[in-house]
């Protein structure tokens, strides 16, 4: 067999004038092609080598990279750890080397108020500045570091990340313990009003028993005269607490604080403007910024030679509660007064004292919470003020 092709011969003017014919055998193509198979199949058997050894070293390399995972795996592995990490209640922050936001769940959006879109950008950007933002870039924040805003009381933890000995960022979980501090002022406020009862309690066993030691010993005109030295000085505080104050809870505050303040040797007064109905409002927040703040007074006091006393001042308005605790210590140095409402930050050096440096934050906290405000004054002594508004007042505000 042959393959033939014919072309056409054309003259000046285009006519024909005859064909060219060329013919060539297939017998000579195929045998041809079958002496140059063995160079093509060599160049395919290189290719094919080359393409395997390749795909090894790419297969070598994705699973050192996917830490030996098959594909269903990283899966299924990714599928898991974006249930485990937006199903928990703690915030979860990462952040690179450079400090962008890697990783970040509902929670940590919730609690640091970030946009949808923080992954990806610097933490420095999406969180406002101020002190939560300082705690959260700084390295040389560790363990459960306390952090109370005005709505908020966070547990920050902040943890470098290494891999291989080389620095892969940073992870920081936030746990919410505003409700548990809520719970432990509460606490705090009933253990405050406990003692202060313990107090005041033992204060009258003493009296009741130098009164029976007086009558054994067949003295009963010393007896009438200790109760009329007693009912001079105590009995003129009570009556003067339940004449001005109204709300039982205050009132026992403030009598077992008057009892506390006597094994002290301080003396607790209470101011002749005071003044507060039965009916006011924010009496557990009262019965905690009373407690905290007559206590701090009490242990400010303890380095102080006599006479010590206290004054309390509650004046209630249509508008506002107005509560003054003041001392006659020796007032809080001018560089250290911006920073005693800080978490942690305490000016008590005494060994009397009972408090932690967290009380005047945690109630800062709570008076905001409620709109209120907290001021200090400082002359000759210290003046805590904390102004709660009333129900009235937002009406007129409003």
């Amino acid at each position: 067999l042959t393959a033939n092709a014919r072309v056409p011969l054309f003259s000046p003017a285009d006519v024909v004038i005859g064909e060219v014919s060329v013919g060539i055998q297939e017998s000579s193509v195929s045998s041809e092609l079958v002496r140059e198979l063995p160079s093509y199949g060599l160049w395919f058997a290189v290719a094919l080598l080359f393409g395997a050894v390749a795909s090894w070293f790419v297969a070598r390399r994705m699973k050192k990279r996917t830490f030996g995972l098959e594909l269903d795996e990283i899966a299924r592995l990714l599928q898991e750890r974006e249930a485990t990490l937006h199903g928990i209640r703690e915030g979860v922050l990462a952040l690179d080397p450079a400090g962008r936001i890697s990783v970040v769940n509902d929670a940590a959006r919730r609690l640091l108020n970030l946009p949808d879109a923080a992954a990806g950008r610097p933490l420095v950007e999406v969180v406002a500045a101020g002190e939560l933002r300082d705690i959260l870039i700084d390295p040389s924040v560790g363990v459960d570091e306390l952090f109370v805003t005005s709505e908020l009381c966070l547990v920050v933890n902040r943890m470098p990340v290494v891999l291989r000995g080389k620095p892969h960022g940073t992870v920081i979980t936030l746990r919410d313990r505003t409700d548990l501090e809520g719970l432990a002022r509460e606490l705090d406020g009933q253990r405050s009003l406990t003692e202060s009862l313990r107090a005041q309690q033992h204060e009258f066993t003493n009296r009741l028993h130098a009164i029976a030691g007086l009558l054994e010993l067949g003295r009963p005109v010393d007896a009438l005269s200790y109760l009329n030295e007693l009912r001079g000085t105590s009995a003129d505080f009570d009556e003067s607490v339940r004449s001005r104050i109204a709300v039982p809870q205050i009132v026992g505050l403030l009598l077992g604080k008057a009892a506390e303040a006597s094994e002290r040797g301080v003396e607790l007064v209470i101011a002749p403007d005071s003044h507060l109905d039965a009916d006011a409002r924010h009496v557990q927040a009262l019965t905690t910024v009373l407690g905290n703040m007559i206590d701090n007074a009490f242990d400010a006091l303890m380095p102080v030679a006599a006479p010590r006393f206290v004054e309390v001042r509650i004046v209630e308005s249509p508008v506002a509660i107005e509560v003054s605790v003041a001392d006659n210590g020796i007032g809080i140095p001018e560089s250290e007064r911006p920073q005693v409402f800080d978490r942690g930050f305490t000016t008590k050096r005494s060994a009397h004292s009972t408090h932690g440096g967290l009380g005047l934050a945690l109630v800062m906290n709570a008076v905001t919470r409620i709109g209120g405000t907290v001021e200090v004054e400082v002359d000759g002594g210290t003046r805590f003020t904390v102004t709660l508004p009333t129900a009235v007042a937002a009406e007129v505000g409003g």
